[in-house]
């Protein structure tokens, strides 16, 4: 909270989405040509039902300080022997981990950084489309269906950010072979204007 000046911790926004849904996610792949899937002889996209209920975005959340051991315990109503288990050894105090948040540090340190948007550009475009759907707004739901061809068009002419470039075989990957972030949205923002 004191790295980023906030008053509050913010719980995680898909933690509110899940639980107010009542926990079921589906995850749809975004599937472009030049980037390998994991089971090659699956032809065609795979939607996955996924209950996330009373998963982690059910969680208590706490700070700890210091050195100690985090644990799980069961207690039976019933007659039975209480279980505990330990989870995790803290060694003292943890910095925020995680993709995005290296990420933001390598920007602060004016770094240039290589993040993919597709999957947060694709969460958002089919809940837009979903209203449009909704709402019988048909340059709406164009809209969203453009972005997305866009989004993928732009990956399958060979201009992706690092990580899909780490995911072809046959290459080492050097900074030939990817766009920095910044780069790569700006080459989506041409692309899509070429549409309107």
């Amino acid at each position: 909270m004191k790295e980023f000046d906030l008053r509050r911790m913010y719980r995680s926004p898909n933690g509110t989405i899940r639980n107010f849904l009542g926990g079921i996610i589906f995850r749809e792949p975004i599937v472009c040509q030049n980037t390998p899937k994991f089971v090659p002889n699956w032809t065609h996209p795979i939607c996955i039902g996924r209950h996330v209920f009373t998963d982690q975005y059910r969680a208590i959340d706490f700070r700890s300080k210091g050195e100690g051991k985090l644990t799980i315990s069961f207690t039976p109503d019933e007659a039975g022997e209480e279980q505990t288990y330990k989870v995790y050894d803290f060694e003292g105090d943890e910095a925020a981990h995680g993709t995005v948040t290296r990420h933001y540090k390598q920007h602060q340190q004016v770094e240039k950084t290589s993040t993919n948007p597709i999957a947060s550009i694709f969460a958002w475009t089919r809940g837009l489309a979903f209203r449009a759907k909704l709402d019988n707004n048909y340059e709406l739901m164009q809209f969203c269906k453009t972005l997305e061809k866009v989004c993928i068009d732009t990956v399958e002419s060979g201009e992706m950010t690092k990580n899909l470039a780490l995911c072809i075989p046959g290459r080492e990957v050097n900074e030939s072979h990817y766009l920095t972030t910044e780069v790569f949205l700006n080459k989506l923002k041409i692309n899509l204007a070429e549409h309107f």
